[in-house]
């Protein structure tokens, strides 16, 4: 993605597709901060579950000085940072994305940003003539990394079971795996199978 992103290209628009917890937005974060400095005009993210486009315009625009206040309609405002956008080089990330048709007013036909989506929805990959990304469930072995980095060695290793059976538990999805490890590392007596335990009362495997 990397390669990509930095590509000299006519097209470079990509979406991660994946279940949510998978680790969309995080990779896109990682993405974001190790680009930065490949895009002369920076990074531009939006959260579009949360925003309408117009917001999501308008905040855009503001973030190079101009002010879209004088727009009297949401479309005309669009249409103006569709055209501010064409003359710039920036990464424009936009963030749990459930329609294409949401977006699309945002996105520059010509230029040379890249564009990055996040998306739980295929559907939106074939609307948007994006690049599918897919990300696929944590291996068991990737899962009990991810729970190490919470869970100290010693404590992992006087119960492998429970460590593999946590991560089996909540599907060895990295947000899940993530949340586990942080109640963990605050309980830090707490026994591992005891965790499990409660987790088997509290949700089904995946």
């Amino acid at each position: 993605l990397e390669q990509a992103l930095t590509a000299v290209s006519n097209s470079r628009r990509f979406c991660i597709v994946g279940m949510g917890g998978i680790g969309k937005t995080t990779l896109a974060l990682h993405l974001a901060h190790t680009l930065r400095e490949q895009f002369p005009d920076g990074v531009l993210w939006a959260n579009v579950a949360d925003k309408q486009p117009e917001e999501i315009a308008t905040e855009w625009a503001a973030a190079f000085g101009y002010d879209l206040s004088q727009q009297k309609s949401g479309e005309e405002r669009l249409a103006a940072v569709q055209r501010l956008l064409a003359e710039k080089n920036a990464l424009l990330v936009l963030d749990d994305v459930w329609a294409g048709s949401k977006i699309r007013g945002l996105l520059p036909e010509s230029g040379n940003c890249a564009v990055l989506i996040t998306s739980r929805a295929a559907r939106v990959v074939h609307s948007l003539d994006a690049e599918p990304v897919s990300l696929a469930q944590f291996s068991p072995e990737s899962g009990r990394s991810l729970l190490l980095q919470y869970v100290d060695e010693d404590r992992a290793q006087a119960d492998p079971t429970a460590v593999a059976e946590i991560c089996e538990l909540v599907g060895n999805l990295p947000l899940a795996i993530s949340i586990a490890g942080s109640y963990l590392a605050y309980r830090p007596y707490r026994p591992l199978a005891d965790f499990v335990v409660q987790l088997k009362q509290q949700i089904k495997p995946l």
